[in-house]
């Protein structure tokens, strides 16, 4: 089978498809949460909470990474976190947290 090399299209992010499965808060309030997106299941996501001066004090959501052999940190997976994501994944782990 031979693989076709070239370059994937890159589409503009629309809203996606999100469920928060489940979700845990560790001991630096980062909140680390597995989620269902358009029907993958991502696993080792964290809501990163901002309110110590971090990243302009806005939370954010972090993917996990590995190192590469260049010593550089690589995403393992990534999409784009529209707003709208980003409110229904903060409501989502509220309800999960209780």
């Amino acid at each position: 089978m031979a693989i076709n090399k070239k370059k994937a299209e890159t589409k503009k992010a629309e809203n996606h498809e999100i469920k928060v499965l489940r979700a845990h808060e560790f001991k630096s309030g980062d909140i680390g949460f597995d989620a269902e997106v358009n029907g993958i299941k991502l696993y080792g996501l964290t809501y990163v909470d901002t309110g110590d001066g971090r990243k302009n004090d806005k939370p954010f959501i972090s993917f996990p990474s590995r190192q590469g052999s260049d010593k550089k940190w690589y995403n393992l997976f990534w999409f784009e976190v529209t707003d709208e994501d980003f409110n229904v994944i903060e409501k989502q782990i509220e309800e999960v947290l209780g």
